[in-house]
């Protein structure tokens, strides 16, 4: 399962580890180490709370290819509806037609 974290925080942990306030010719050292410890460090952020966004388009036959004479079918879930909308209100896949649909 991917593992999503605040950026800021991130941002702010690189920073903090090392390279920003070293001498001008130590920053090469001082940023290695930070990626080194970085790394140790992204491993305990908390995982924010997200879900993966399902994509899904309006079309007018189901999967078998039965077509229909009204309303929409979400290639999502295979749903009818009798009008398009913006989610699929089956199953919640955002109906923009994007390229992770299944």
């Amino acid at each position: 399962m991917a593992k999503y974290v605040k950026l800021k925080k991130v941002w702010k942990m690189l920073h903090d580890l090392g390279g920003c306030d070293a001498e001008p010719e130590s920053w090469a050292d001082g940023w290695d180490k930070a990626i080194d410890a970085a790394i140790g460090e992204l491993y305990k952020l908390p995982a924010a709370d997200v879900q993966e966004v399902k994509h899904g388009k309006w079309r007018q036959e189901y999967r078998s290819g039965r077509e229909i004479n009204k309303g929409f079918v979400s290639s999502c879930c295979d749903m009818w509806n009798e009008r398009k909308t913006d989610y699929c209100p089956n199953c919640g896949a955002k109906m923009d037609g994007g390229k992770n649909e299944k």
